[in-house]
């Protein structure tokens, strides 16, 4: 069973929101954790130990992304880059187009 244009939207919409969430959480994990154990200017107390849990932020943000990089480099990002053009010039912020080809580029080096 094949799913409508629209049902395959919605879900890579939730992919999307789960890993926005995901990435939300992951670092705000990191900020507490950084925020513990750094002095008052912003060193670790133990840089191995700081070193590996940011080893271990990015090494987690990359397999919530893994879960969504097919549907956005597919789906999400093309559909985004043709419907920008159609958006009201008052309503479009300045970066979106550049975020836009920032994304595209490194989706494409992936």
């Amino acid at each position: 069973m094949s799913l409508s244009a629209d049902e395959d939207h919605q879900r890579a919409l939730v992919r999307l929101n789960r890993y926005i969430t995901e990435a939300a959480e992951i670092l705000a994990s990191w900020d507490a954790y950084s925020d513990e154990h750094s002095d008052a200017e912003g060193w670790p107390h133990d840089p191995d130990a700081y070193g590996y849990r940011q080893r271990r932020r990015d090494a987690d943000t990359w397999e919530a992304f893994a879960k969504i990089r097919f549907v956005a480099l597919t789906h999400l990002l093309p559909l985004a880059e043709r419907q920008l053009p159609d958006i009201p010039p008052r309503r479009v912020r300045p970066p979106w187009s550049w975020q836009l080809k920032t994304l595209r580029t490194s989706l494409d080096e992936l």
